[in-house]
C-alpha cells in the first residue's frame, strides 16, 4: 500500500482569524478552528429504523424504514418509495438497481425488487436458515455481492448452500449438494467467483462458482494445519481470492485460497472484543482493541486498521490525531472500502446485536490513498455524527441519529 501525507480534516493556523462554522478547539493563536468545507455530506430528514441496514446500490439506497418494512430513494431525492409486502429491515442488500429482500414471516424467504420497473419476484425454495443480525452488521447465513446472493437454507433434513443469481429477470438458483457440518456462516465474492462455508468453527470450506454444483469443495481445516481455533466473532470475510479471520489469540489470519497459504499479519494485532472485519477491492480493514495502546476511546470507538492483501503487512493506521470537538482521526466502529479499493469510509455503530441495538456514532471520516484522513461536514460545515456506513460504486450511505431514531445521509463521491 502506498503511504501517504495525512490530510487534515481541520486546518488550524490560516483558518483561526475566520469565525464561520466552529466545533471547537483551539489553534496556537488561541482562537477557534473553522472546518473545511471540503466533503460535504446531505443529511435527509428521511426516518429509518436505527436497528435496521442500510444498503448502497447503483443510484439507490435502500433501507429498512421506520415502519418496520423496507423502502428506498433514487440518490439526489427524497421521495422514499415503500416496497411491498412484509419484509425484514434487518436484511436489506442492493445489488445494482435491485434490492434483495427476506421475507418476515414463518420462513426467512428471499425476494427480488426491481427497482427499474417496480416488480417483485419472490424466488421459490429460498428459506433462509435463520437471520441473525450480528454485533458486527454481519448476518451469518446471508450474503450478497455482484448480482449474486448465497445462502444457508435448511431442506428439512440439514443445511444447504444455495446461491441466487439475480442478473436477468427470473432468479435462477443453484442448490449444492455437499453435505454440510454444522455450518454457521457464509460469503460470498462475486468478483473472483468464491463462495465460503465457515464449517464447526473449525473448516473453511470454498465452492469455485465455475465448477458445477455437485463440486467437490476444497476445504481447509484450519484447526489441524495451523494449530488454532478461529474466534466465533467476527465470523470469516472472503475476498480477492482470501479469507481473513481472527485467532482465539491475538493475531489476525489471512487465507490463501488458491494454495492454502495462512499469513499470520504481523502488524498491530486485533485481540478479542475487536469489531467489524472488511475485505474487498485489494483492501482490508479492522479495528484494533490493544490494551494500553490508545487504540479505544469512549467517544470515538477503535482505531481503525487498513492493510493490503497483495502485501499484507503493508498498512494503514488512524493516527488518533484530535481534530477538535474531541473528535480522533481514524477512530470508529463501522468501515466500508469503496468498490474501486481506493477510500475507505468510516463511522460508528448503531446497528444490531443479539441483545437490541446500540448506540454509538462518531464522526463520518474517510481514509484515500492519494490524499489521507479527511472528515466530512453537513451544509453548515458541522461534523457529521454518522453509523453504519456502506458504499457503492456512486454513492455512501449512512445513518444520522434524530432525537430518539435516526435519519438517512449518503455522500456522492
Amino acid at each position: 500500500m502506498t503511504k501517504t501525507t495525512p490530510r487534515r480534516g481541520w486546518i488550524a493556523l490560516t483558518l483561526c482569524t475566520l469565525s464561520a462554522g466552529i466545533i471547537g478547539g483551539n489553534c496556537q493563536g488561541g482562537g477557534p478552528i473553522p472546518p473545511i468545507l471540503g466533503k460535504v455530506a446531505i443529511i435527509t430528514n428521511i426516518d429509518l429504523q436505527k436497528d435496521g441496514l442500510v444498503s448502497a446500490g447503483n443510484g439507490i439506497i435502500a433501507f429498512g424504514n421506520d415502519s418496520g418494512g423496507v423502502s428506498y430513494i433514487q440518490v439526489g431525492s427524497n421521495t422514499v418509495t415503500d416496497i411491498p409486502g412484509s419484509f425484514r429491515p434487518d436484511a436489506v442488500f442492493c445489488t445494482g438497481r435491485k434490492i434483495i429482500l427476506v421475507a418476515d414471516g414463518a420462513t426467512n424467504a428471499i425476494s427480488v425488487y426491481d427497482t427499474t420497473n417496480g416488480s417483485l419476484t419472490a424466488v421459490p425454495n429460498t428459506d433462509v436458515f435463520d437471520i441473525a443480525p450480528g454485533s458486527n452488521l454481519e448476518h451469518q447465513w446471508i450474503d450478497v455481492d455482484a448480482d449474486l446472493c448465497a445462502i444457508l437454507h435448511f431442506d428439512g433434513t440439514g443445511v444447504v448452500l444455495k446461491l441466487i443469481d439475480v442478473i436477468g429477470a427470473v432468479p435462477v438458483v443453484t442448490t449444492y449438494t455437499t453435505n454440510l457440518i454444522s455450518p454457521h456462516s457464509v460469503d460470498i465474492d462475486g468478483v473472483a467467483g468464491f463462495i465460503v462455508v465457515m464449517e464447526d468453527n473449525q473448516y473453511a470450506t470454498v465452492f469455485d462458482l465455475l465448477e458445477p454444483a455437485n463440486q467437490t469443495p476444497q476445504t481447509y481445516d484450519i484447526l489441524t494445519d495451523a494449530g488454532i481455533t478461529i474466534s466465533n466473532f467476527p465470523n470469516t470475510l472472503t475476498g480477492n481470492e482470501k479469507v481473513i479471520f481472527p485467532s482465539n489469540g491475538d493475531s489476525v489470519k489471512l487465507l490463501t485460497l488458491s494454495d492454502g497459504t495462512l499469513d499470520d499479519l504481523i502488524g498491530p494485532s486485533a485481540g478479542a472484543g475487536t469489531t467489524h472485519f472488511e475485505i474487498r477491492a485489494g483492501l482490508f480493514t479492522y479495528f484494533l482493541n490493544r490494551s494500553g495502546q490508545g487504540d479505544f476511546d469512549g467517544s470515538n470507538g477503535y482505531r481503525l486498521l487498513i492493510g493490503d492483501v497483495a502485501d499484507p503487512n503493508t498498512f494503514e493506521t488512524g493516527t488518533g490525531v484530535d481534530l477538535g470537538a474531541g473528535i480522533l482521526e481514524g477512530f470508529g466502529h463501522s468501515s466500508s472500502i469503496a468498490p474501486d479499493g481506493l477510500t475507505v469510509y468510516l463511522a460508528g455503530r448503531f446497528g444490531q446485536s443479539s441483545g437490541g441495538g446500540v448506540n454509538e456514532p462518531t464522526a463520518l471520516q474517510c481514509y484515500s490513498l492519494s490524499d489521507g484522513w479527511d472528515v466530512f461536514t453537513d451544509s453548515s460545515g458541522d461534523p457529521v455524527y454518522a453509523a453504519d456506513v456502506v458504499s457503492s460504486a456512486n454513492v455512501v450511505a449512512f445513518k444520522v441519529a434524530e432525537g430518539a431514531g435516526a435519519v438517512l445521509g449518503y455522500y456522492v463521491p
